[in-house]
């Protein structure tokens, strides 16, 4: 059963500007004979500097090195 949470992490973009970030977490899950199972993976919805979110401004990359920072987050923390 593929169950995603929404989660926010305070990090920061480029030269230490403190952003927001809003992502859903989806966690792994095991395929079995009758469901296909999860990878672990992070969508980004928003990316919010003094409550704009400036997330349509960032290039993929960025978004992606985001995504990133919030995988680790998780693993450190735990889930």
């Amino acid at each position: 059963m593929k169950v995603s949470t929404s989660r926010e992490l305070v990090s920061s973009l480029g030269d230490d500007l403190p952003v927001t970030i809003l992502f859903d977490y989806q966690p792994y899950e095991k395929p079995t004979l009758e469901y296909p199972g999860y990878h672990e993976s992070v969508v980004v919805e928003a990316v919010m500097i003094n409550e704009v979110d400036v997330i349509e401004l960032l290039s993929r990359c960025a978004v992606k090195g985001l995504e990133e920072k919030c995988l680790t987050s998780i693993h450190e923390e735990g889930p």
